[in-house]
C-alpha cells in the first residue's frame, strides 16, 4: 500500500474525436452533437446517439481488420495506441515486464451481430464470420495478442462501473505487486440491441441529454474507448518517464437495491465514495471537482445528486461529460478518467453540456462555464444496473 500508482499514459477515443488534443479542443470549443443511428440499421432513428465514425484500420504497424475484431476492440486498440505512445512504451518493452490489461466491457463483445443471431434463430445458414468475430474480440485477450505479448488478461463485467472497476482492479494488482505495468480502461459499442433495449426501458432522449437538469428527459447511448497506463512510481521513474498524475484511491460498493435503479438514498454509492477518499487520505475540502456518473435519468441524478450534495464541501465544482460523449456503458468510467485528467493537465474545467435549470431534487448545480481549476485531487464516480457502485480518486502531482 507505500507505492504510489503513477499514470504514465492516457488514450481516448469517442465521438468527439480520437486522442486528447482532438477531443479537449472539442469540449472546450464547439462539441458534436448526438446525431441518429448510422453505423447501424433500426427503426429509432429518433433517438440520437454518440457514435465513433472513424476508427483506425492499423495498430503498431499491423491490420485491425473489421472482419475479425469488433469496433469495440478496434477503438480500444486506437486508445491503447495513444497510451502507449503518451507513456513512452513499446511492445517489446512490456515483454520483458510482468503485464496486465484489465479492460471492462458490458456488451463490447457480444450485441453487435443482430443480423447474424437473427439469421440464425429463423432456421437459416449464415455465414459463421461474425461468430468467429465474437469468439476473438474479448478485449483483454484481442489487446494481448495486438500487442504479441503474453499478459494477465482480466476482462471486467460489471454494468456501467466496469472500467472502473477495471482500473481499481489495476490499482490492487500493482500495490499488491502481482504486476508491473497495467493497462486498464474500457471499450463499448452502440449497436442495434443495446439501442432498443435503452429505449424500451423508457430512460432515452430524443435530445441532447441533460445531466441533473430539472428537465432532464434520459439519456443519449455512446460508443468510445480508453485506457490508461498504470505502474509503480519507482519503476516508472527508473525507465525515465516523470509521472504527471497518480491513482490514489478506489471504492466499490454494491447496494442491491434494485434490478436497474439505485437505492434512494445511495448507500452504496456514498460507501464508495468514503473508501475512495479514505484510501487516497484526504476529506471532500481536497477535491478540485467531481466527474460525476450523471445520466441524465430521473432516478440516477436524483440519488447521485443528493449524495454529492451532502458528501462534498460546499462550492465544489461538478459536471457530467456524457453530454459530450453519451452514456458510454462498460467504457463510461475510463472514458471520463481520461477526459477529467486532460482537463487537469490544462487547468481549465469544461461546462456540464446540457444543464441549465437547477433541480432542487437533485441539490447540485453543475458547472455551466469554462473556469480555471485549483487543487490536485479529482474524484470520478459510476453507478450501474444491479446496484453496483465505483469510486477514484486521481491527484495530480509535479512530474
Amino acid at each position: 500500500m507505500s507505492a504510489r500508482i503513477a499514470v504514465t499514459g492516457i488514450g481516448c477515443i469517442c465521438a468527439q474525436g480520437r486522442g486528447g488534443p482532438e477531443i479537449m479542443e472539442a469540449l472546450y470549443g464547439t462539441p458534436k452533437p448526438p446525431e441518429p443511428p448510422s453505423t447501424f440499421a433500426t427503426p429509432l432513428a429518433d433517438f440520437p446517439v454518440f457514435e465513433v465514425h472513424q476508427i483506425p484500420d492499423r495498430f503498431r504497424g499491423g491490420t485491425l481488420d473489421p472482419d475479425r475484431f469488433t469496433r469495440a476492440v478496434r477503438m480500444a486498440a486506437a486508445a491503447l495506441d495513444e497510451a502507449l505512445a503518451s507513456a513512452g512504451l513499446a511492445p517489446e518493452t512490456l515483454r520483458g515486464r510482468r503485464t496486465a490489461i484489465v479492460m471492462g466491457t458490458t456488451v463490447g463483445v457480444t450485441l453487435s451481430d443482430a443480423p447474424f443471431y437473427r439469421a440464425y434463430a429463423a432456421g437459416g445458414r449464415p455465414n459463421t464470420g461474425p461468430y468467429e468475430r465474437f469468439l476473438q474480440s474479448n478485449p483483454s485477450l484481442a489487446l494481448a495478442e495486438l500487442l504479441g505479448i503474453r499478459a494477465m488478461p482480466f476482462t471486467v463485467v460489471n454494468a456501467c462501473a466496469s472500467s472502473t472497476d477495471a482500473i481499481g482492479l489495476g490499482l490492487d494488482l500493482l500495490r499488491a505487486g502481482l504486476a508491473d505495468c497495467v493497462l486498464a480502461g474500457g471499450t463499448d459499442e452502440v449497436g442495434e440491441v443495446n439501442h432498443t433495449g435503452f429505449s424500451s426501458l423508457l430512460i432515452y432522449s430524443k435530445s441532447r441529454c441533460r445531466p441533473f437538469d430539472a428537465h432532464r428527459d434520459g439519456l443519449n447511448l455512446g460508443s468510445g474507448a480508453a485506457i490508461l497506463v498504470m505502474e509503480r512510481e519507482g519503476d516508472a521513474r527508473q525507465r525515465g518517464a516523470k509521472p504527471e498524475f497518480y491513482l490514489t484511491g478506489y471504492g466499490t460498493a454494491a447496494d442491491g437495491h434494485h434490478l436497474t435503479a439505485p437505492h434512494p438514498e445511495g448507500r452504496g454509492l456514498r460507501r464508495a465514495i468514503g473508501g475512495a477518499l479514505r484510501e487516497s487520505g484526504i476529506g471532500p475540502e481536497a477535491l478540485a471537482f467531481v466527474n460525476a456518473h450523471g445520466t441524465a435519468t430521473r432516478d440516477n441524478d436524483q440519488v447521485e445528486g443528493r449524495v454529492l450534495s451532502r458528501m462534498l464541501a460546499p462550492g465544489t465544482p461538478v459536471i457530467s461529460t456524457k453530454g459530450y460523449t453519451g452514456h458510454t456503458l462498460g467504457a463510461a468510467g475510463a472514458v471520463e478518467a481520461a477526459i477529467s485528467l486532460w482537463a487537469m493537465r490544462r487547468g481549465r474545467l469544461m461546462p456540464s453540456a446540457g444543464f441549465q435549470v437547477f433541480d432542487t431534487e437533485c441539490g447540485i448545480a453543475p458547472n455551466k462555464e469554462l473556469r480555471p481549476l485549483a487543487g490536485s485531487y479529482f474524484l470520478s464516480t459510476s453507478l450501474g444496473f444491479g446496484g453496483v457502485n465505483a469510486a477514484l480518486v486521481f491527484m495530480r502531482g509535479r512530474g
